[in-house]
């Protein structure tokens, strides 16, 4: 049953005056086109680090950093080495107050009044099945599947809560990435 043609001239209204929204739908688009299961959850994960991803915030202080990099520059080092430290120790990410996934999982509960364990839980199980996918010879099916089931809930509800619109559309989720 197609949607209703009201519902169409709406979505493509927001195709057209929306750029935000138009790149998300060709993201999700190539997402759920994807046949390959093992492509499509690294593409999946892929997209979830674009949409929920924040930077890291560095758990040493500027101070705290300048004066590590002081020591560093007082140690019997290789100007090689003390400049790699250096490099390290400015770097957030080596050095974040909580991992990508601990990030993502609260960037998901703020945007989805979901519980923050049921966020985590889901993070861990897309990823867990995305390296054994893209590092290993074997492959669990079952996780595969939860790991996709996963990604669809979260993509679906994002969407839907970011661009609100879709409830009136009178149209799924789903119906709308087909077109």
């Amino acid at each position: 049953i197609p949607p209703p043609e009201e519902s169409l001239v709406e979505f493509l209204k927001a195709c057209t005056t929306d750029a935000a929204f138009l790149d998300t739908m060709r993201d999700m688009r190539t997402f759920y086109a994807q046949v390959d299961q093992r492509a499509k959850l690294i593409l999946g994960t892929t997209l979830l680090e674009k949409i929920f991803d924040t930077p890291p915030k560095h758990i040493l202080s500027p101070t705290e950093v300048g004066t590590l990099i002081n020591l560093v520059g007082e140690a019997s080092l290789t100007d090689t080495q003390k400049q790699k430290v250096c490099r390290g120790l400015k770097n957030a990410s080596w050095f974040a107050v909580t991992t990508r996934n601990e990030r993502m999982a609260h960037a998901i509960t703020m945007c989805m009044d979901d519980g923050s364990k049921d966020a985590i839980k889901r993070i861990k199980t897309i990823y867990d099945a995305r390296q054994k996918e893209a590092h290993s010879s074997s492959s669990s099916r079952p996780l595969r599947e939860e790991a996709l089931r996963n990604l669809e809930y979260l993509f679906e509800f994002y969407m839907v809560k970011k661009f609100r619109f879709f409830r009136s559309l009178n149209m799924t989720f789903t119906d709308v990435i087909r077109i």
